[in-house]
């Protein structure tokens, strides 16, 4: 793969080659051309990662699990959006958004774009550009996007400075931490000729790797010198990585929500350049320390390339200001397969007698999802797809409670309509609460009743008819609808159909109700 030498670390006295104000991403030149008479449908999007501590978005704070951003160049301050249909493969949106604790400033984020069409969604965070050289101005609203271009955000490397380090937070002004991802979208056809919304919760990843270190000396460690702790050492990081994710693969997937209180994942797989070379590390102490410590920590603002695990792992060495050499390397444990990006690395050291060393390591993903959105699921409701009523079909509606009077052993018709995940499997169940089992039935074509029906997510809304397959009785017959969709990786999901119709706050299933005789 080709390196753009136009992409590296700014160092200072390096010119942008875009240069467009502290405040600017580039903007959308223009409303992509969907085409005459064609069918739409807005793409709404939810993106997020936390922000920076304090914010009163961040409502899971004290959750264990994932770390949250230290700094605020750590959160999501801005984004570049493009979407490249992928048939064409031109630019339909190239659009900057100002985000300010973590909430999108002057911005509705819908991107229109045309049905049952497939497109290719790129999410660029803190692309501002006097820190960064990104190509994608390149790429105006109507242009061909490719990713053999050598400005493709695909063929983007970040390359490390002299000292190791892909930015150097604590030494020089502070640079914001890009965010990326790439989504695969395939929109909806509405099942009118106007536009539907079609959510999209999606998430964003920092392109870089975090490390701080936590110093002790063991319970019978004995002071033989006066040599203070100079420097660390990390052996085995690559000096480049892609801007990027590439292969990466996380757990949960990228259609699954997040897991733990704080919604973050784990990346289990990833792609590094082909050129990528391993360099050490040395991280020198603000001052030198001297041993005993009952316990020092230093939480830097250093940002490593994500690396591969090398044959020998990661090692760590110690260096001291007596004339001693680096002490003999010890592996840091608890990276399986490599260092991914948008982990914090914890690396907690015991210094103990006669030069023991021992290392222990945790690893915290950073959150890469904001809370303020349910990512229970994702199961879309299309904008005018809640459960609905055919008025003249039924007795009464109760939308505060969401209970539904039938005629008597009249066919009640409805339809309802989900959007998302396209191709996955709904189910609707009839599920008697009381009275005779299985009496509140749905009505087929043919007249037969049953108490399960089934579909595909296609975009189209789904029309029922519900009916007692009994004469009223002494007493009330209720059953409870209720709808399950299998993603396409075999997840089952409950589905509040009523959301977004009007039905009160709560409330998740609808009771279908047979008044007595």
């Amino acid at each position: 793969m080709k390196t753009p030498s136009f992409f590296r670390w700014i160092l200072p006295g390096v010119i942008t080659l875009f240069s467009l104000g502290a405040g600017a991403c580039g903007s959308e030149k223009e409303e992509p051309q969907t085409g005459s008479g064609e069918e739409n449908v807005e793409l709404e999007l939810s993106v997020g990662v936390l922000s920076s501590p304090g914010a009163g978005r961040q409502t899971r704070a004290s959750s264990p699990g994932f770390a949250l951003p230290d700094y605020p160049e750590e959160a999501l301050n801005s984004l570049r959006v493009l979407i490249v249909d992928k048939q064409s493969g031109k630019v339909v949106h190239n659009r900057a958004v100002v985000f300010e604790n973590g909430v999108p400033q002057a911005d509705d984020m819908l991107f229109k774009v045309k049905t049952s069409s497939e497109y290719t969604l790129y999410l660029i965070g803190n692309c501002r550009f006097e820190d960064y050289d990104f190509g994608i101005d390149k790429y105006p609203v109507g242009s061909l996007y490719s990713i053999a271009d050598e400005y493709s955000v695909e063929n983007m490397i970040l390359t490390a400075g002299a000292g190791g380090e892909l930015f150097d937070n604590e030494n020089h002004t502070k640079r914001e931490i890009p965010l990326l991802e790439k989504f695969d979208v395939k929109t909806v056809k509405p099942s009118g000729d106007v536009t539907q919304r079609q959510p999209l919760n999606l998430f964003i990843t920092r392109a870089a790797a975090k490390f701080s270190f936590s110093i002790s000396t063991t319970d019978d460690f004995q002071a033989g010198s006066s040599r203070k702790l100079t420097s660390i050492k990390i052996t085995g990081i690559s000096d480049r990585q892609f801007l990027l994710p590439d292969q990466t693969v996380y757990e949960p997937s990228k259609s699954l929500a997040g897991s733990g209180a704080l919604e973050g994942r784990d990346i289990t797989s990833f792609n590094v350049p082909a050129t990528v070379r391993r360099s050490d590390y040395v991280y020198t102490l603000p001052e030198p320390l001297s041993l005993p410590t009952s316990g020092y920590e230093w939480n830097p603002e250093i940002y490593l390339a994500e690396s591969l695990l090398p044959a020998e792992g990661f090692l760590c060495s110690l260096s001291f200001d007596n004339g001693e050499s680096w002490l003999t390397p010890v592996r840091l444990p608890n990276l399986p397969y490599g260092l991914p990006r948008n982990t914090h690395a914890k690396v907690n050291i015991t210094i103990g007698n006669d030069n023991a060393v021992i290392t222990g390591l945790k690893v915290l993903p950073w959150n890469s999802e904001t809370t303020d959105f349910d990512y229970s699921d994702h199961i879309g409701i299309s904008a005018d797809g809640a459960l609905s009523f055919t008025a003249g079909t039924y007795l009464s509606l109760d939308k505060s409670t969401a209970r539904l009077v039938i005629k008597n052993q009249a066919a009640t018709k409805g339809s309802f309509g989900i959007s998302t995940p396209f191709g996955a499997r709904w189910d609707a169940y009839l599920i008697t609460q009381s009275g005779e089992p299985d009496v509140i039935r749905f009505r087929l074509e043919d007249g037969s009743t049953t108490t399960h029906l089934s579909g595909t997510i296609n975009g189209m809304k789904s029309e029922f008819a519900i009916l007692s397959a009994v004469a009223p009785g002494s007493v009330a017959n209720t059953a409870r609808l209720q709808l399950i969709v299998t993603t396409l990786d075999g997840r089952t999901l409950p589905v509040n159909i009523l959301q977004g119709g009007g039905y009160g706050a709560g409330v998740e299933n609808l009771t279908v109700i047979q008044n007595p005789k």
